[in-house]
């Protein structure tokens, strides 16, 4: 785990202990701490997992935003992808507000849903990244795009 000294938006070094909650995804018996930057109020994990641990989180078949098919899954995981296909239209939406149109990339695409959605919408040349292989090959066979 890596220990944060500094806002990661801000640079504050004072923050405080905001919440507590339990790891009930992947260690199943750890528990994370959500720090809040006094200065700018972004919430945070704090320690964090670095960038040898991550990768587990993202790997895993219960993660369901990067489950791809969800036929294993039951009922309320099927109506993730409403509700996913609802919040892609709403984050495109506030986007406008800023930026009517032009370049936009998606920095940690996962399996793509929110790049292939900015691509339907045919108001920004999209662009997704992402460091898995899994997910950039997802992508691609599933969307044609290129990440």
């Amino acid at each position: 785990m890596e220990l944060i000294s500094e806002c990661p938006l801000c640079s504050c070094i004072q923050f405080t202990a905001w919440r507590y909650t339990p790891d009930d995804f992947l260690t199943k018996t750890g528990m994370y701490t959500l720090m809040q930057c006094e200065n700018c109020s972004l919430v945070f994990t704090n320690p964090r997992p670095n960038s040898s641990e991550i990768g587990r989180y993202y790997q895993s078949d219960r993660y369901v935003s990067h489950a791809g098919s969800k036929e294993q899954f039951s009922f309320m995981y099927k109506v993730y992808d409403k509700v996913r296909d609802y919040s892609i239209k709403q984050k495109l939406q506030l986007i406008k507000k800023y930026n009517a149109s032009g370049r936009l990339m998606d920095l940690g695409c996962g399996l793509g849903y929110f790049l292939h959605g900015v691509h339907l919408d045919k108001t920004f040349d999209a662009v997704g990244v992402d460091i898995s292989e899994d997910a950039i090959r997802y992508v691609k066979e599933t969307f044609g795009h290129h990440v």
